[in-house]
């Protein structure tokens, strides 16, 4: 009897449910009718005003399929022509730096670019370019030598020539870019002997003779995740090549993610990550093009604690979950700070004595990578965020003296105004930019800069800003991030599925007030300014790397492009 009602209340259910679904689907709106229904309630967002040349992308509704996204309209990149300077007009420069604040900020960055890329005026200092710049024609070639390597490298800082320009001069064949004469008159000082010719060489090319193929802007960018290429902006459009391939092997099965130069660009250190696990760093020769696993070459200098070694041995040990991060360069190029993104330490290393210090973070919140710290342009030191560490849930941002060993609170930060990462020295030294993450329920993040001078906390830039480190302009006047765009989702490509809406802008240090420099349909992001501050590179969503000019923004054109395998991992210039 059981048995019998049971089957009958089962029968009943069934048909019961069979009836609701036919009185459902006889009753319901069409499919199209409802989604729009429903986007009355969500009123789609504005997007910014695009460029002219540019046709915008149909805004999504709320419910509906994601937009595909319109191509990006490329302009052509502006002529191209090496001017360089001679020596009236750097001898001007630092007269009116005794009297203007923007020529004498002008002139302090030359000086710190030449530092760190010339060996022989790594310690030059703005009374001995005032004696260089007025040696006489009269004075012996030595002395003639130091006043024309000091123009060239100028030249070279301001942006008015690079390396890579080619020259032509029939009294020295085998000089072919401003890099050869360079080093050959680098090369005759220290050998003490000197070819006449490359004085009279250095002189004329001053004055704008002997070149033969203008080149603005060098980029050196890693694609794919194993291929590093150089586009090379001339006065033949962009030529791109490849520079140095490490097909993934038995031997080598990690992928290829950061690369950051050393200050004399004579070195390239490389992230590396595999599948499940991290991967060493490299040091890339750019002469001889020598891979180095740096993580295998080092020992623990006299005195520092030992990490575990790999397989016994004495390096760093990698093949965990941690990947290894460059932090920064010491500008001597000799010198570099790295750290692992989950540990509460940071590792010193010497190139001089493959040897390494490690730095253990106290309340470094168990992390040490680039995250959380910044290495200061002078070396000496790093800054570096700390975890919570008081009864009131404070953070901290501290400065290490690498000289000393000395711990210094630069600031303290409730944890109620949110979270701090991506601590960046400007290149002055003098300030630090960070990125403040707020706290829940509040979203967004808040770009603010602290004055190492005067103590002084102060908030740049509010909004939906994307999870990269700020960028510092080399005369330290501008700050670049990029920020997303509110509630729009496009589809980029196949390959990369669903991307945010973003471009790149700029913000004034002096005055807080912003701009916006690229403006495409899709995503810009990982800005990074050129050593003279005239060009911006960014990355698209597509597989594209762009270059514009922060001071004049709008047209972009296009360096270099990726579409089958849309990956740029990183991107530096090369003057």
């Amino acid at each position: 009897m059981n048995n019998r009602w049971k089957l009958a209340l089962l029968a009943i259910l069934i048909i019961g449910s069979i009836l609701v679904v036919k009185i459902l689907r006889s009753t319901s709106l069409p499919k199209d009718s409802l989604i729009r229904v429903q986007a009355a309630a969500y009123p789609p967002p504005v997007s910014p005003t695009p460029l002219p040349e540019q046709s915008p992308a149909p805004k999504p509704t709320a419910m509906s399929a994601p937009t595909p996204l319109p191509p990006i309209v490329w302009n052509s990149p502006p002529p191209c022509m090496n001017q360089p300077q001679d020596i009236v007009a750097w001898q001007q420069l630092i007269q009116e730096g005794h009297d203007s604040p923007d020529a004498a900020r002008q002139l302090n960055t030359l000086l710190r670019q030449v530092r760190s890329m010339s060996v022989e005026l790594s310690d030059l200092r703005e009374d001995e370019l005032t004696a260089l710049l007025s040696i006489p024609d009269s004075a012996s070639d030595i002395e003639i030598a130091h006043r024309e390597l000091a123009v060239l490298w100028l030249n070279i800082a301001e942006g008015y020539l690079n390396r890579a320009t080619v020259v032509e001069f029939p009294k020295l064949p085998q000089v072919h870019t401003v890099g050869d004469l360079i080093a050959a008159l680098e090369q005759s000082l220290d050998d003490n002997h000197l070819n006449h010719d490359l004085l009279v060489v250095s002189q004329a090319l001053r004055t704008g003779q002997g070149i033969s193929n203008s080149v603005c802007a060098r980029l050196f960018y890693l694609q794919g995740g194993n291929e590093l290429h150089e586009a090379t902006w001339t006065d033949n459009g962009i030529v791109n090549r490849l520079v140095f391939s490490q097909p993934p092997s038995r031997d080598f099965n990690w992928t290829m993610g950061r690369i950051v130069p050393s200050p004399d660009y004579q070195w390239v250190a490389i992230e590396t990550s595999g599948y499940e696990k991290g991967g060493p760093l490299f040091l890339l020769n750019m002469q001889t093009q020598e891979l180095i696993n740096l993580n295998e070459s080092v020992v623990p200098a006299p005195g520092s604690e030992q990490m575990s070694g790999i397989t016994g041995g004495t390096g760093l040990p990698y093949g965990m979950l941690a990947l290894w991060e460059v932090i920064g360069w010491h500008p001597d190029s000799q010198h570099l700070l790295i750290g692992e993104d989950v540990a509460g330490g940071v590792f010193w290393i010497d190139l001089q004595s493959n040897t390494y210090q490690l730095i253990r973070l106290e309340g470094a919140g168990g992390r040490g990578g680039r995250e959380l710290v910044s290495l200061a342009p002078d070396g000496n030191g790093f800054a570096y965020v700390t975890g919570f560490m008081d009864h009131d849930n404070n953070q901290r941002m501290d400065f290490y003296d690498l000289n000393t060993g000395r711990i210094t609170t630069l600031f303290t930060w409730p944890l109620s105004e949110g979270v701090l990462y991506f601590p960046r020295f400007s290149p002055t030294g003098d300030s630090l930019a960070y990125i403040v993450k707020k706290k829940y329920p509040d979203t967004g993040r808040i770009l603010q800069v602290f004055d190492l001078n005067t103590h002084r906390n102060t908030s740049l830039f509010e909004g939906d800003l994307r999870w990269y480190e700020p960028v510092w302009s080399p005369d330290t006047q501008m700050v670049a991030f990029s920020q997303n765009e509110p509630d729009e989702l496009y589809t980029a490509n196949p390959v990369m599925g669903t991307t945010h809406h973003g471009n790149v802008w700029v913000v004034s240090v002096s005055n807080g007030k912003a701009r916006q420099v690229t403006f495409i349909q899709g995503t810009a992001s990982h800005p990074i300014i050129s050593p003279d501050g005239r060009w911006l590179a960014f990355q698209t969503h597509d597989g594209h790397i762009g270059l514009t000019s922060p001071d004049n923004p709008g047209a972009i054109w296009q360096v270099a492009a990726s579409l089958k395998f849309p990956l740029f991992t990183s991107v530096f210039f090369l003057p």
